[in-house]
């Protein structure tokens, strides 16, 4: 095995035993790897990524690791753990990351009209730029800068409440951030009924 090969299996060995951790069980002795296939896409614009799945002799569970090509190198980005016969139970960032919920609605007084381009730290994808009189444009404008904001600062200047409770029903966001905004504002899931 090559330098390169030795150590993105011991990446690959490290992330695993951190998705393990994640879902609060306790990391054991390893068992045997029956094989690892890696899924790598077609080369296309942004940050090259790949998914290492892991098969364990003597389990029928098996583990995806996403790994995303960054500044230092190859990162555990997102991990799954799909048990034998079992639903998937997603891990890794988007069900460990912060998200961020403005106190209230009306501090959302951000655009309802024109064209709004994101920075990069919302949005790295090629199309930045969102026309909020489209509707399919305003949702994805809507569902990045929720999913993506670090600050209330961010939600503030792109969000306005009453496009957001116009739109809130047709928003695909992770569970974890649809609980907090509902947690926090009861009102949108009754204007989602």
């Amino acid at each position: 095995m090559d330098q390169v090969e030795a150590g993105l299996a011991l990446r690959i060995d490290r992330a695993e035993f951190r998705i393990t951790k994640l879902l609060g069980k306790r990391p054991q002795s390893r068992p045997r790897v029956t094989s690892v296939r890696f899924f790598i896409p077609r080369p296309q614009a942004g940050p090259r990524w790949f998914v290492a799945r892991t098969l364990y002799a003597g389990s029928s569970s098996r583990i995806d690791l996403v790994f995303r090509e960054g500044a230092k190198g190859w990162r555990l980005v997102a991990g799954t753990v799909t048990p034998g016969g079992q639903k998937m139970h997603a891990r890794g960032y988007g069900a460990l990351r912060p998200y961020v919920v403005p106190e209230t609605l009306e501090e959302l007084t951000g655009p309802v009209d024109g064209v709004i381009m994101l920075p990069r730290h919302l949005d790295w994808g090629p199309k930045r730029s969102y026309r909020l009189n489209q509707i399919a444009d305003a949702r994805l404008l809507y569902m990045r800068v929720i999913r993506e904001s670090a600050t209330p600062a961010d939600l503030r200047q792109f969000l306005n409440a009453a496009m957001l409770r116009r739109l809130w029903p047709e928003l695909v966001l992770p569970p974890p951030v649809r609980a907090l905004w509902i947690a926090r504002f009861p009102e949108l899931q009754r204007q989602a009924a």
